[in-house]
Parts: C-alpha cells; structure tokens; sequence
C-alpha cells in the first residue's frame, strides 16, 4: 500500500494520495479495534505508516491547503445536479453554503446567527468550530 500511496505521489498527485492515506488510515484504525482484523494487522506494519511516508518530493501539503477551485463549468454541473437531486432542501441548501464558501460541514452545520454581522457581510466561524482550530471569516 505504501508503494502505491508513493507511486501517486510521484506522478504528482499529492492531494490524491494524502486524501487516500488518510482514508486508509481511518479504516484500519477501525480494523484495528475490532476482531477478527486487528490480528490480521499485527505482523504489518500498515498503522506505522505516517503522512510523510507517502510524500514524494519537496511537497509541502500546508503551502496547497485550499488552492483548488471550481471552474464556471463545474459550478454549474454542480448545481445543475444538486436541482435535479432527491435530496431534501435543507440538505441542498447546506451543500450550496459550504460550496459558496469553501467551508466544512462541521463548520457550516455549526454556524449560529450570533456570529453573522448582516452589516459587514461577514460570517465569523470560531476556532472552536474549525477543523484546523482557526478562527475564520467569510465574507
């Protein structure tokens, strides 16, 4: 797994591979806390693997935190899609939110009134809230 995790990397697909690590990650934590998995995972030496096992290069994941960008056309997809969507419209209305803003689902189901300011435009989302501990604003 890690020569593959590597071998993304090294076609420069970095994100792509730290966002598949980290999913790998999260399921073998599980395996690892349930049986009959977890002796499947002790002569391996998968949860030793770390972020930086997979990097190859100079790679900097916090210098590209954030960068991507939808384009018009893929916004466009987007919400052409999610009208077309059975899913009710709260849930659309959220998934417009947080693709207006860039901001989690943590973070946007978490928003309180208190914390728009109508006079500025502004949404102030507390560190507290934030999946990276820092106080944001959107606006």
């Amino acid at each position: 797994m890690f020569t593959a995790l590597s071998a993304i990397s090294a076609a420069g697909q970095t994100p792509t591979a730290l966002s598949a690590f980290a999913i790998l990650m999260q399921m073998l934590r599980w395996a690892d806390k349930r049986h009959p998995y977890c002796r499947m995972l002790i002569d391996s030496d998968l949860l030793g693997m770390e972020r930086e096992d997979v990097i190859v290069g100079d790679y900097d994941p916090e210098e590209h935190e954030g960068t991507r960008v939808f384009d018009d056309a893929e916004l466009r997809e987007f919400a052409r899609r999610l009208a077309r969507s059975t899913l009710p419209v709260k849930a659309k209305l959220l998934m417009l939110i947080m693709v207006s803003t860039g901001k989690r689902i943590r973070e946007t189901c978490m928003g309180e009134w208190a914390s728009l300011n109508f006079e500025t435009g502004e949404w102030t989302i507390p560190k507290e809230h934030a999946k990276n501990n820092r106080e944001s604003i959107v606006g």
